[in-house]
């Protein structure tokens, strides 16, 4: 689409966009949220397709100040169709129906390939954007809260967690290596199904085998140094991911614990473990998030040491009409 609005062009990204559209991705984003270019590349390696559809828009010295995305998710593709979007409009030029334009074209697009509904973000902190989008026919489904620490700011009592008796703390590498790597996978993606079908709060649903393979444990992010497994005997019980966002920053991705080893102290030992390795590789803050509803987590989180950030508010607009053939 090419159109003209408010003095703001409106084109297909090119590949030299690339680092201005990190840019403006980061506008109005705490820090440690803030987009790497090297993190941003590796992002959309698991989340593009040719059918991504991305068009900026350029104001008349060329400054990229909008942003429409849609695409089918990558690895977190969903079997129904259902597609992922994104409108994002610099604080200078919005009010001017930017936003607007590349929303409806979106919509548009998304109707032509019958996908049944939208998926999308808003940031708790710009409550101007959630009222827009909820006007647009957008419903909240739930929140995520992130929260981060300074490794280097990590508490005596973090560094004196021990395991649970009976349990053993291995780095992803070791552990598949000890039982190799297939059936390794597929035993932490039992915990992984297992423990996401018990948390509270997050209505879509797990990876499958290959999808956590691909994304959590072998994706251009993931940190598998990072990563550790507790182990009973021979039995894992608990695994923490993590991924690495730029070379100071990792993501705890995911943490499960086996149902029976609740509440004895395994999420809390990977987690604290997990903290040491980080700050032995040269990480200087580590991020993780939760739903809102995960009380456990939250609390553990917080005895760790974590700062909360404003949440990040899931929506959803399901399309009900089609486009006309």
């Amino acid at each position: 689409m090419k159109a003209d609005i408010a003095g703001v062009r409106i084109r297909r990204s090119r590949p030299e966009d690339f680092e201005a559209l990190v840019a403006l991705r980061n506008i109005g984003l705490h820090p440690v949220r803030q987009w790497t270019v090297e993190h941003r590349r590796q992002w959309e390696a698991t989340t593009r397709d040719p059918n991504t559809l991305l068009e900026i828009g350029e104001d008349s010295d060329g400054r990229l100040v909008a942003l429409g995305e849609l695409d089918a998710g990558g690895s977190f593709r969903q079997s129904d169709g259902t597609l992922f979007t994104n409108v994002r409009v610099a604080p200078s030029h919005r009010h001017r129906g930017i936003g607007t334009l590349l929303a409806d074209r979106i919509e548009t697009v998304a109707r032509e390939r019958h996908a049944p509904r939208l998926l999308g973000t808003v940031p708790e902190s710009e409550p101007d954007a959630f009222a827009w989008v909820r006007r647009r026919g957008w419903q909240e489904r739930w929140r995520q809260y992130e929260s981060y620490i300074h490794i280097s700011d990590l508490m005596r009592d973090v560094l004196g967690v021990v395991p649970p008796r009976g349990v053993e703390i291995l780095d992803l590498p070791t552990y598949l290596a000890r039982v190799g790597r297939d059936e390794g996978i597929a035993q932490l993606h039992s915990i992984y199904q297992r423990s996401v079908t018990d948390t509270p709060g997050n209505p879509e649903p797990p990876f499958s085998l290959e999808g956590f393979r691909g994304q959590l444990i072998e994706g251009p992010l993931a940190a598998p140094d990072l990563s550790l497994v507790a182990l009973a005997g021979a039995r894992p019980v608990g695994i923490t991911i993590n991924f690495r966002r730029g070379p100071a920053r990792a993501h705890t991705a995911f943490t499960g614990t086996e149902r029976d080893w609740r509440r004895r102290g395994v999420a809390r030992s990977l987690k604290a473990a997990a903290m040491l390795k980080a700050r032995d590789a040269g990480v200087r803050v580590m991020l993780t998030a939760n739903d809102g509803t995960n009380v456990p987590m939250l609390r553990l989180n917080q005895w760790l040491g974590y700062a909360p950030l404003p949440a990040i508010v899931h929506i959803e607009r399901v399309l009900t009409g089609r486009a006309k053939e």
